[in-house]
């Protein structure tokens, strides 16, 4: 399984991304559309691995918020990896998984590939997932202050940094809440 490439983008055609490693070897990377790099630039993505009896297919995503959307997706009954990344394409991973959690078919059905019958399974079978996690991240938050806290930060520095931070774990949280302390 390939779980991300680095290299130099060589081609942007539509939704296919051609990175070239440092080994010298080009990869074709489906991606979401926009894809805001140029040609030339040197790209990190992180990726999904799909093998098919004719192919083997990757798919990058800028952040690891938007491959685990994307993988999420994948696990509903008729949505595939194509669906999934026009549905990325529509929209941003964090909107997308409000939208989940509020169960607004409305606002899923104005997402391009997605109709009545699928924003209503992606609700059923999602919703619940995604409330799982929105609980998680308050105890991350509360985890990464106390670990600041631990190393000597005053309180109202940890909670700025920490708000200002991104991330979806503990660790994440401290890693960029360090950078603005």
């Amino acid at each position: 399984m390939i779980g991300s490439i680095k290299g130099i983008l060589r081609e942007l055609d539509g939704k296919v991304a051609l990175i070239e490693t440092e080994c010298g070897v080009g990869y074709e990377i489906e991606v979401t559309n926009p894809f805001n790099k140029s040609v030339g630039q040197t790209v990190s993505l992180f990726t999904h691995t799909e093998m098919r009896q004719d192919a083997l297919l990757l798919f990058g995503f800028d952040s690891l918020l938007e491959k685990n959307t994307f993988r999420l997706l994948l696990r509903v009954n008729g949505v595939g990896a194509r669906t999934a990344l026009d549905i990325l394409s529509s929209t941003e991973p964090k909107t997308l998984l409000q939208t989940l959690a509020s169960g607004d078919v409305t606002a899923l059905t104005r997402l391009k590939g997605i109709g009545k019958k699928t924003a209503e399974r992606l609700v059923l079978e999602l919703r619940e997932r995604v409330l799982e996690h929105q609980s998680e991240v308050p105890s991350a938050v509360s985890d990464a202050i106390l670990a600041l806290l631990s190393l000597g930060i005053p309180r109202k520095d940890a909670e700025r940094a920490v708000e200002a931070a991104k991330g979806s774990d503990a660790s994440e949280l401290v890693k960029e809440a360090l950078r603005f302390i």
